[in-house]
C-alpha cells in the first residue's frame, strides 16, 4: 500500500515523475510509498479501471500531494481526488507548479511554490530536465517528515491485509476477513505451514517476521529494520519454533545482524557504565583530597593561631610585671590588664606571672572611678569590693566594680568580720547586705579593676591583628577614649 498519493493533471505528468524521483532520492524508503498513476512500478496497470484505481489509492493512502496548475484546477477528476482526501481528513500538501489566478479551491491549506526566482535544482527524467525551486521542495519534504511520512515513522509491527468488504458474510465471504488473511499468507508463501505450527505460534508474529526480513533486504540492509531486545529474543524463539529459516533465508540473516548490533550496543553500554564509574571514582577521590586538604589547612591555621597567642602572652608576661613595679611606663592599670590578658591567651605559661602580680600589688585594692567621691574622704574595705565615704551628713557604701550603691537608700553603719573575709552594711532602706571577698589569683587581680581594657587599648597594647578577648569576663569593656 502506497502511503502518499500524488494528485496531478495529465499535462503535468513529467513534473510529477520528477518530484517523485527527487523525494525518493532524499529518502529511499519512500520508493514503494508514493503512488503515481503513470509510474511503471507503482502506477495503474493495464486492464485496470483507472478511476477505480485512483479512488482506491486515494482512499488507502496516508497523505496527498497536490500539484497545482491551471490544468489541475480545470480537471474534474483532480478536484474529485482532492475532495475525497479532504472528506477523509487526510493531510494535504499543496505545491504550486506555476502561478494561479485563484486559491478558492485549496485556499485553506498552506501552499509551497516549486517555481520562482532563487536557487533551483534540476531533476533529469528520461532525458528531460525539470527545474524546481529548491526552497519549495525542501519545505515540501520537511512537511512530509513532520507529518510522520518516512521509514523512521513506519510501524513495522503489523501487516496490511487486502481490503475486507463485509457484504453479507464478513468472515467467509469472497471479500471477507478469511479471504484477506489467505491472500496475505499466499503472498508470504506461508501456506505450507503445518496445523500444529499454526496453532502453537501467534499468526501475526509469524507473518510479521518474514515481512520485516524482506523489507530489510529490499532497503539495502537498513538498520531501522533490525530488531532489539526483548523483541529480538522473542523473534529468535519464534524463528526456531516455526522453522522460518528453512523457507525464508532472509530471516536468519536479519536475526544475526540484529544480534550483532545488540552485542555492540551492550558493549557500548558497558563501556559507558565503566566510564561513568571511573568519573564518579575520580570525583570522590578529588572530594576526599579536598576534604583532607581542608582539614589539614584548618589544623595548620589553628596551630598558627595557638602559636600566635602564646607569643603574645609571653611578650605581655615579660612586660606587665615591670609596668606594675614601675620599671616601664604604663602604670598599675595597664600592667594588670596586660597580665590578665596574657593569662587568658595562654594560661599554661602565665601561672608564675599571675602569682608575682598578686604578690607585687599587696597595697593595691581597687582601680575604679566613682564620680560621687571626688574631693571627698573615703575608705576601702579589706577585700577591696566596697568603698565607704561621707556624702553630706550621711555615710554611703559603693560597689567599686560598678560605682553604684549597694543599697537603695543611704547606709548608716558598716562592720567587717574579724577575719576580714566578709563585711555587712546596714542602710536606711531597712536592708542588711553581706558582701563576700574573692579567693583566686585571677579573681584577686580582676577585683582590682573596674573594667576590661577598651578595644582601642587592645589594638595599641596587645595586637592589631588578633581578635579582642575579655580578660575578666565579669567586668564591662571600657569605652574607647576619643
Amino acid at each position: 500500500m502506497s502511503r502518499i498519493f500524488l494528485s496531478h493533471s495529465s499535462r503535468d505528468s513529467l513534473r510529477a515523475r520528477a518530484l517523485k524521483q527527487w523525494l525518493i532520492e532524499q529518502d529511499p524508503s519512500l520508493a514503494d510509498d508514493i503512488f503515481l498513476d503513470v509510474d511503471v512500478d507503482t502506477g495503474i496497470s493495464t486492464g485496470v479501471k483507472w478511476k477505480d484505481a485512483l479512488r482506491d489509492a486515494n482512499t488507502r493512502c496516508e497523505a496527498v500531494i497536490v500539484l497545482l496548475s491551471p490544468e489541475w484546477e480545470s480537471s474534474g477528476e483532480c478536484i474529485a481526488e482532492y475532495r475525497v482526501a479532504e472528506y477523509l481528513h487526510k493531510p494535504i500538501f499543496c505545491a504550486r507548479l506555476e502561478p494561479l489566478t485563484s486559491r478558492e479551491k485549496t485556499g485553506e491549506w498552506q501552499q509551497v511554490d516549486l517555481f520562482g526566482t532563487g536557487k533551483s535544482i534540476t531533476v533529469t527524467v528520461g532525458g528531460d530536465h525539470v527545474r524546481f525551486l529548491e526552497d519549495g521542495v525542501l519545505r515540501l519534504r520537511k512537511g512530509l517528515s513532520d507529518a510522520g511520512i518516512g521509514a523512521e515513522h513506519y510501524d513495522r509491527r503489523f501487516l496490511v491485509l487486502d481490503i475486507v468488504r463485509p457484504e453479507r458474510a464478513a468472515v467467509t465471504g469472497d471479500h471477507g476477513l478469511a479471504a484477506a488473511i489467505h491472500a496475505t499468507r499466499m503472498e508470504l508463501e506461508l501456506t505450507d505451514m503445518t496445523r500444529q505450527a499454526v496453532e502453537s505460534v501467534c499468526l501475526s508474529d509469524v507473518d510479521n517476521l518474514p515481512r520485516i526480513a524482506s523489507f530489510w533486504q529490499r532497503k539495502q540492509h537498513c538498520g531501522i529494520w533490525l530488531l532489539e531486545d526483548p523483541r529480538l529474543s522473542e523473534a529468535e524463539r519464534l524463528a526456531t519454533k516455526a522453522r522460518l529459516g528453512d523457507r525464508f533465508p532472509a530471516v536468519p540473516k536479519l536475526l544475526e545482524a540484529s544480534r550483532r548490533r545488540e552485542h555492540r550496543r551492550r558493549k557500548s553500554a558497558r563501556r559507558r557504565m565503566l566510564i561513568g564509574r571511573t568519573v564518579v571514582a575520580v570525583i570522590v577521590l578529588v572530594a576526599a583530597t579536598a576534604v583532607v586538604g581542608f582539614v589539614q589547612a584548618s589544623n595548620a591555621r589553628d596551630n598558627a593561631d595557638a602559636r600566635t597567642r602564646e607569643a603574645i602572652a609571653r611578650r605581655l608576661l615579660d612586660r606587665a610585671p615591670r609596668m606594675i613595679e614601675g620599671d616601664l611606663p604604663g602604670g598599675d592599670l595597664r600592667g594588670l590588664q596586660e597580665m590578665l590578658t596574657a593569662y587568658t591567651l595562654h594560661p599554661e605559661s602565665t601561672e608564675s606571672g599571675m602569682l608575682a602580680a598578686v604578690v607585687g600589688t599587696p597595697h593595691l585594692r581597687k582601680i575604679t572611678s566613682i564620680p560621687a567621691l571626688r574631693n571627698r574622704r573615703a575608705t576601702f574595705s579589706v577585700d577591696g569590693q566596697r568603698v565607704a565615704g561621707g556624702v553630706g551628713t550621711a555615710i554611703e557604701v559603693w560597689n567599686v566594680d560598678t560605682g553604684e550603691l549597694g543599697h537603695s537608700m543611704p547606709v548608716f553603719n558598716i562592720s567587717f568580720s574579724p577575719k576580714g573575709d566578709v563585711f555587712a552594711s546596714a542602710g536606711m532602706d531597712h536592708a542588711v547586705i553581706v558582701w563576700p571577698v574573692p579567693g583566686k589569683w585571677r579573681d584577686i587581680l580582676c577585683a582590682k579593676l573596674s573594667a576590661n581594657m577598651s578595644r582601642k587599648q587592645w589594638k595599641e597594647w596587645i595586637s592589631s591583628e588578633s581578635d579582642y578577648v575579655s580578660a575578666c569576663p565579669g567586668l564591662p569593656i571600657a569605652a574607647d577614649e576619643p
